[in-house]
């Protein structure tokens, strides 16, 4: 059994994003683990983010972390959430 993840890229709207797939044959379930802001340098390869990915994978995880956009080989730009102001609409419904 392989815990070394692969990069992978993962197709968006504004251009594909930056990730570490880790896939574990007989995973329990799966960790998506995301990276602290991008205006204060985080990055999937943050040491928390790192350490919380090993942990999910000792765990039997399976694990996907991923750069934002603008972070990174991600495409795009930080956007400070202005494309996802339409799901704050349906949140308040």
């Amino acid at each position: 059994m392989s815990t070394r993840e692969i990069p992978v890229s993962i197709d968006g709207p504004c251009g594909p994003l930056e990730a570490l797939h880790l896939d574990l044959p007989d995973a329990r379930g799966i960790a998506l683990v995301c990276h602290p802001h991008p205006l204060f340098a985080g990055t999937m390869q943050n040491k928390v983010v790192a350490t919380l990915q090993r942990s999910a994978r000792d765990a039997g995880l399976a694990t996907l972390r991923f750069n934002f956009r603008g972070v990174g080989q991600s495409a795009g730009s930080y956007g400070e959430a202005v494309s996802y102001t339409h799901l704050r609409a349906h949140e308040t419904r």
